[in-house]
């Protein structure tokens, strides 16, 4: 066996240690446990969640990657929240049937002889903003080999007592740490605040279309309802694959959709603002109000406002826009 495939069979005797440990069953997705890589520095923060037999683990990618979670569990829709997920930064342990492990995976565990029973088999992969998941290459597994044991420890511990390691504040995570890389070496834990995530990328603006629109003087009327959903298309890039986020915006004042438009998701705002510009330039009526509910239609108009002069509210619903979405959706057989 070369060394690599073992690494991997040691990888896999972790999984099915965290399986058999089952820790969804005694804690809450929102507790995350920091591991700090002793090769970079950088902490980790790892959850899990799951739902009887079935669980699986996230592994945040830095304070980035724990900032979109946080934003995930806290999303005000079902839109919200799909479109923070298709922007993760996290490893990935979960479990399911044979014809979901990727095919790279699938021939590794034929090398090892691992085989598991119905929906068991383990999957490995690494969710990067924007892109669906790949199958975990090996510098993150080569990290999971270290903090994995430490991880289960910790939440074992856990399940015997509800705060082996104290309560910290409001604001900080638990956080294991290793002084040195080699084998043995001992971890240490601490409560510790996460790094300074300064947000997503503010993109830019087409300052020309901008200035341009400001002269064109349009009339208002009416309400827009301007909101960004997932759309059931999947845009290639190379080897890989992208979600794809679609721009709507409807008018419930007359009832008509005004436009909408599909590009590559991303964290970086700059193709839906300039979604947002094209409809607003092919537009003969501009609306008095728009009303957005989540933060990804926020960070799109939010550049837009004050050289347009328009008038953007937050709302709780938004019927039209929502109705239209998950419509369509079902129409195309898309599981909410």
């Amino acid at each position: 066996m070369t060394e690599s495939l073992h690494a991997w069979r040691e990888l896999y005797d972790g999984v099915a240690r965290f399986r058999a440990l089952a820790p969804w069953q005694w804690i809450e997705e929102s507790q995350v446990v920091g591991v700090r890589d002793p090769q970079s520095g950088e902490v980790n923060y790892c959850s899990v969640s799951g739902d009887g037999r079935r669980g699986r683990l996230l592994v945040h990618l830095g304070s980035a990657g724990l900032c979109t979670f946080g934003r995930l569990l806290t999303a005000p829709s079902d839109e919200a929240a799909q479109l923070t997920h298709s922007l993760l930064s996290c490893l990935h342990v979960w479990f399911g049937s044979k014809k979901e492990v990727p095919a790279r995976q699938r021939e590794r565990l034929e090398q090892l002889g691992l085989s598991f029973r119905g929906g068991n088999y383990p999957i490995l992969s690494v969710m990067e903003p924007g892109y669906y998941p790949d199958p975990m290459p090996d510098r993150y597994r080569d990290y999971l080999l270290t903090a994995l044991p430490v991880l289960l420890d910790a939440l074992d511990h856990m399940r015997e007592e509800p705060h082996p390691y104290g309560e910290g504040p409001d604001s900080s995570v638990l956080v294991f740490s290793c002084a040195e890389s080699s084998s043995g070496a001992p971890w240490r834990h601490a409560w510790e605040d996460p790094d300074e995530w300064h947000g997503f990328p503010t993109g830019t603006v087409d300052e020309v279309l901008v200035q341009r629109l400001r002269r064109s003087n349009r009339q208002r009327r009416g309400t827009w309802e301007v909101g960004l959903f997932v759309a059931p298309v999947v845009e290639p890039e190379g080897e890989r694959y992208r979600y794809a986020w679609g721009l709507l915006v409807t008018c419930p004042t007359t009832g008509f959709i005004v436009g909408t438009e599909v590009f590559p998701a991303s964290p970086d705002p700059t193709d839906a603002r300039q979604a947002m510009l094209h409809l607003l330039d092919r537009a003969e009526l501009w609306p008095d109000l728009i009303t957005i509910s989540e933060i990804h239609a926020a960070r799109v108009l939010e550049p837009l406002v004050v050289p347009l002069n328009l008038t953007v509210k937050f709302c709780d619903e938004m019927p039209m826009f929502d109705f239209i979405v998950r419509d369509v959706l079902e129409h195309l057989g898309v599981k909410r």
